[in-house]
């Protein structure tokens, strides 16, 4: 504070900390010496910082003159520090872009390979703690003789121990359950048998099917079918005469056809069956007479059925031929397959 009143009375000499009885002694030394003071004040008074007593005399702060000097000392290192930043934005800067990338990869790989670290220690670490469950869980089988204790490992390699506390000693033993799980009040003491549901059709107790049988007693249905397929065949002709909507036309075509292969299916079907039917009688036949019995095999039944076919196809001379050419066709594609690729 004496500092600071000096500085505001005109640069005055602070008062002297001595006594009063040694004031004639310090007045002939300082007559002698120069003032130091006053080399100070006039430093001072040239300063480039003439806000600065301003600021501490309005925060009335005690401050020596070693003060100026560490203040001084601090703008010198602000500026120093903003060279040393200017430098380090030019090397940088002069850094190519390829060794930058370089840093940055390395950079990831050291990071990745820490947390790789991280991660195995710490799965070893709960292997650790799975390996003294397991333990546990054998103990504890071994003492009760009640629980079984199985070792699962799940898709990480993990081990893990499961005990399972309703196995039994032996197969004749009781089950045993847990007391803490409350039982239902719904229980069924007594089974009794579900009801099964049971058709007919394909119940034993019905007896087996018949064939024959049963194609000479729904034989009408085939009729019906026949004349509804006659009456499309109208419908569609008289359609496209008319000049039905393309959609209509399409959808009764569409239907004629599904109709027409139903019908074609039906009738192979009843050709094959008359066929072997014929066989079986013939077979029927011959062990009356006393030879041996004799079973189709595969290739027997498909030639059987292949010449019962062609006997059909031979009575209509145009449907034969159509027959002829189709297969033709078939044989010659499957031949051009097994050629060689043109180079």
């Amino acid at each position: 504070m004496a500092l600071k009143k000096s500085r505001k009375a005109g640069l005055a000499a602070p008062p002297s900390p001595v006594d009063d009885d040694s004031d004639q002694d310090m007045e002939d030394i300082t007559d002698d010496e120069p003032d130091e003071w006053q080399e100070g004040r006039q430093h001072v008074g040239t300063s480039s910082f003439p806000g600065q007593y301003d600021q501490d005399e309005d925060d009335g702060d005690d401050e020596e003159e070693d003060g100026i000097a560490q203040f001084q000392e601090d703008e010198g290192e602000v500026f120093e520090s903003e060279d040393e930043e200017t430098n380090l934005g030019k090397q940088l800067a002069s850094i190519p872009f390829g060794t930058l990338v370089k840093a940055q990869r390395k950079l990831n790989k050291q990071q990745a390979q820490a947390r790789s670290r991280r991660k195995s220690s710490k799965n070893n670490d709960d292997d650790d703690d799975d390996s003294g469950s397991e333990q546990d869980s054998k103990e504890d089988a071994e003492q009760g003789g009640r629980f079984k204790a199985t070792v699962l490992t799940d898709r990480k390699g993990k081990v893990q121990a499961k005990v399972n506390a309703n196995h039994r000693s032996s197969k004749h033993a009781p089950m045993e359950l847990s007391s803490k799980k409350p039982v239902t009040r719904n229980r069924q003491v007594i089974e009794v048998q579900a009801n099964k549901a049971r058709d007919p059709r394909f119940d034993s107790l019905s007896g087996n099917i018949k064939s024959d049988l049963f194609s000479r007693s729904y034989g009408f249905l085939a009729d019906q079918q026949t004349a509804e397929l006659e009456a499309l065949r109208k419908t569609v002709a008289m359609a496209r005469k008319k000049g039905v909507s393309k959609e209509e036309k399409k959808s009764m075509e569409d239907a004629l056809q599904r109709m027409e292969s139903r019908e074609i299916s039906r009738k192979n079907k009843a050709r094959d069956q008359e066929a072997l039917r014929a066989w079986k009688k013939q077979e029927l036949e011959k062990r009356q007479k006393g030879k041996q019995a004799f079973h189709l095999k595969s290739a027997e039944r498909k030639a059987l059925l292949l010449k019962a076919k062609y006997d059909v196809l031979a009575q209509d001379k145009k449907q034969l031929r159509k027959t002829i050419e189709k297969k033709r066709k078939k044989t010659a594609q499957k031949d051009k397959k097994l050629l060689p690729q043109r180079r």
